[in-house]
């Protein structure tokens, strides 16, 4: 049995998930405005919750453009810090439960 690619079960769980991880990269953006990173993510997150509020369903289109697992894949890890860790896979998560069940 293949493990689950997503510890995000619901749309609640996912919205919760969502906000959390979009004010800890708002956080990151604050404390180094100069990294692009954190600024591309914050737009991909804060685009995926205008597409996704009141529990709408995103258009294919709008599922393709949100690559925020990507990105952390790509500018941010590896990482032995376990916070930026733990952001990554958030990250991961959303970006599969975002493309795959809304």
């Amino acid at each position: 049995m293949k493990p689950a690619l997503s510890a995000i079960k619901s749309r609640s769980q996912f919205d919760q998930v969502l906000a959390k991880t979009l004010a800890d990269v708002r956080a990151r953006e604050a404390a180094a405005p100069a990294y692009p990173p954190w600024k591309w993510i914050v737009q991909q997150l804060d685009a995926a919750q205008k597409w996704s509020a009141d529990g709408r369903a995103p258009t294919k289109q709008e599922r393709d453009k949100i690559l925020v697992g990507t990105i952390a894949m790509r500018e941010l890890e590896p990482t032995t810090d376990l916070a930026l860790y733990d952001l990554c896979q958030r990250l991961h998560e959303l970006q599969y439960y975002f493309q795959e069940h809304l």
